[in-house]
């Protein structure tokens, strides 16, 4: 679960309180979406499937109550931890 490491470690970068089961949840929904969307042709040179990739993390972010919208460095974080995620995988 490597999200899940990735978020871990940006709540304890940021001082986030976030409960450990819904950690996993949000992991487990970050990793499906970053696999769906490097199924595309691609997906690696694609800015729409990027910019896809950002509005889609924010919004399940966002639902996950994760983060309180105006600490964008913690989406950038993670946008870049998709990133390399999906060029790995």
């Amino acid at each position: 679960m490597a999200f899940y490491y990735i978020l871990k470690e940006l709540g304890a970068m940021y001082d986030l309180d976030f409960p450990d089961p819904k950690m996993i949840d949000l992991a487990k929904a970050v990793t499906i979406l970053v696999d769906s969307l490097a199924k595309c042709p691609n997906w690696n040179n694609r800015e729409d499937i990027n910019a896809s990739l950002k509005v889609v993390l924010i919004i399940l972010v966002d639902e996950f109550n994760y983060l309180l919208v105006e600490r964008y460095e913690v989406y950038v974080g993670i946008f870049e931890q998709a990133e390399n995620f999906k060029k790995i995988g």
